[in-house]
């Protein structure tokens, strides 16, 4: 287990091809790179400052209230930029929910 990875807080919807989750992660600690087969993925920032990073795009990062969105297929992972927790909620949607690890 990575011990860097998002903690998950709570599911929020998971209907309809439509998946909501809150996360946090905890300070100067980044997710795994991945996609998602057919799912766009929406980030919103709840607290902290959390890095978007894209493969072969721009690389976000987003405050409290900001948000961005991830095509499917898209390569990224998500990043605390700040020295505290980090908390967000991803919002996916809408097909059948797969996360494709890569290194």
């Amino acid at each position: 287990m990575n011990d860097n990875a998002p903690r998950h807080v709570a599911t929020l919807l998971n209907e309809n091809g439509v998946r909501v989750v809150e996360f946090v992660l905890s300070a100067q600690t980044d997710g795994a790179w991945h996609h998602h087969s057919e799912l766009v993925e929406y980030c919103y920032c709840l607290k902290g400052r959390l890095a978007v990073e894209i493969e072969g795009g721009e690389n976000v990062i987003l405050g409290p209230g900001d948000k961005c969105e991830i095509a499917a297929g898209t390569r990224h992972r998500v990043c605390n930029a700040d020295h505290s927790d980090c908390r967000f909620l991803m919002i996916q949607g809408v097909g059948i929910y797969d996360f494709i690890q890569q290194n």
